[in-house]
C-alpha cells in the first residue's frame, strides 16, 4: 500500500496536534458516558480500537496535517457509538443523522467469523467503516449545488438528481471500507486477501454462459462498487500513478496507488468542490459526464442495497440493463479520461459525447 511520506510516527493520541488530540479525548468521554450496558463489547475494547484506528491511520498516511483539523471537526459531531438495535441486526453498521451535530454510530457486535477474520474483528471492521463514512466527503452540499445550479448540464432530470447523493454514498462505502481494512489487517498483522472476482446477478444479471458481470475486488463488503469507484477515481487529478497502469485489472500496485490517493483526497474538507472545479477547468464540456457519473454510481449503490433488502432513494427495483450501463459508462471514462488528461488520444474535445452517441442515457 502506498503511504504518504510525512516523516512523523505517532504512538499515542497524545502525539497528535492539540485540536485533534482534544477532540479524540472528548470523543472517548462521550462514548463512555453514552455506552449501552446491553452491548456485547466492553466499552474499553471499543475505545482501544478507536485509538488503533486513528494512530494506525495516521502512520499509514490517511490522516495527516492536511486533514487533522477537518477530522477533529468531524469527530466533534459524533455523539455516541453503540450496538446496532435488534430491528437492524442484519446490517453491519449505520449512522443516525437525525441531528447532524450529534450523530450516533451503531455497529453489529455479533458478526459471524470468516476464514480470515474472527467475529470480533469483523465487528470492529464495521465500526471502522462507519467512522470513515463520517470523515469522508463531508461537503456533499457541493454536489447538490452543482446539480441545482450548473446550467451546462443538459441531461438533467429529477431521477438523476436524486441518484447523485447515492453516488456520494457509493464512494463513501468503498473508501471507508478500504481504510478500515488496511488499518485492521495491519493491526492484526495479517495479509489482506488477494483480489477476487465478485458477482451479483441481482445487479448485473446472467450472460449466455450463465455468468454475471464479474468485477475484481479485495474488499470484504461492497465489492461490486469497488471497480466503478476506482474507474471514477482514475479520472481525477493526482490520483493514482498512470505509469503503473498496464491494463491488468489485478495490478495491485497501481490499484493501491489509486485507492490511497483517492482516500487521502476524500479526507479533505472541500474534496467534492475541488473535483467539480478540476473537471470544469480541464474541459468546459465535462459537466454532463460528471453529473451522469455520480448518478450511475448512485444507481449501482441502490442496486447493491436492494440486493440485501435495503432501500435508498429509488422507490422501485433497479434494472439489470441500467446497472450494466452504469458500470460500463464509468469504466469508459476511467479508461479514456485518466487524470483529466486532455492530451490523451483525440477524445477530450468530445467528452463524453461519443459515449452518449453510442449509448442512449437510460431512464433511471
Amino acid at each position: 500500500m502506498k503511504t504518504a511520506n510525512y516523516n512523523i510516527t505517532y504512538k499515542e493520541i497524545s502525539d497528535f496536534p492539540v485540536s485533534l488530540r482534544n477532540s479524540l479525548i472528548k470523543f472517548e468521554d462521550r462514548i463512555l458516558a453514552n455506552w449501552d450496558t446491553h452491548s456485547t463489547f466492553d466499552k474499553s475494547i471499543v475505545c482501544n480500537y478507536l485509538k488503533v484506528y486513528f494512530v494506525k491511520g495516521a502512520n499509514l498516511g490517511y490522516f495527516n496535517e492536511k486533514n487533522f483539523n477537518h477530522i477533529a471537526k468531524s469527530i466533534d459531531k459524533i455523539a455516541s457509538i453503540n450496538a446496532i438495535p435488534s430491528k437492524n441486526k442484519n446490517l453491519g453498521s449505520y449512522t443516525d443523522k437525525t441531528d447532524e451535530d450529534n450523530k450516533k454510530i451503531y455497529f453489529n457486535q455479533k458478526m459471524t467469523a470468516t476464514k480470515t477474520l474472527s467475529g470480533e474483528a469483523l465487528s470492529i471492521l464495521q465500526l471502522f467503516s462507519a467512522l470513515g463514512q463520517n470523515l469522508i466527503l463531508q461537503d456533499a452540499n457541493s454536489i447538490q449545488e452543482f446539480v441545482q445550479n450548473d446550467n451546462q448540464i443538459d441531461i438533467k432530470n429529477e431521477a438523476l438528481d436524486n441518484l447523485t447523493n447515492d453516488g456520494i454514498l457509493a464512494i463513501k462505502n468503498v473508501l471507508s471500507q478500504e481504510i478500515a481494512e488496511d488499518i485492521l489487517y495491519r493491526h492484526l498483522k495479517k495479509d489482506r486477501p488477494e483480489t477476487r472476482i465478485v458477482t451479483n446477478p441481482y445487479m448485473f444479471g446472467l450472460t449466455n454462459t450463465g455468468l454475471t458481470k464479474a468485477l475484481p475486488t479485495r474488499l470484504n463488503f461492497y465489492g461490486e462498487l469497488e471497480k466503478p469507484v476506482i474507474d471514477f477515481a482514475k479520472t481525477l487529478k493526482n490520483v493514482g500513478n498512470p505509469y503503473l497502469d498496464n491494463g491488468d485489472i489485478n495490478n495491485a500496485e497501481y490499484l493501491d496507488s489509486v485507492m490511497f490517493d483517492f482516500c487521502e483526497k476524500a479526507l479533505q474538507p472541500a474534496c467534492l468542490k475541488d473535483i467539480i472545479t478540476e473537471y470544469k477547468i480541464s474541459n468546459p464540456n465535462s459537466e454532463n459526464g460528471l453529473y451522469l457519473t455520480f448518478a450511475c454510481l448512485g444507481y449501482l449503490c441502490n442496486a447493491k442495497y436492494q440486493s440485501f433488502g435495503k432501500q435508498l432513494s429509488l422507490d422501485k427495483p433497479t434494472k439489470i440493463e441500467n446497472c450494466n450501463y452504469s458500470a460500463d459508462f464509468i469504466n469508459y471514462i476511467g479508461e479514456k479520461y485518466q487524470n483529466l488528461d486532455l492530451q490523451k488520444e483525440d477524445y477530450s474535445a468530445n467528452y463524453p459525447d461519443y459515449f452518449f452517441s453510442q449509448n442512449k442515457v437510460p431512464t433511471f
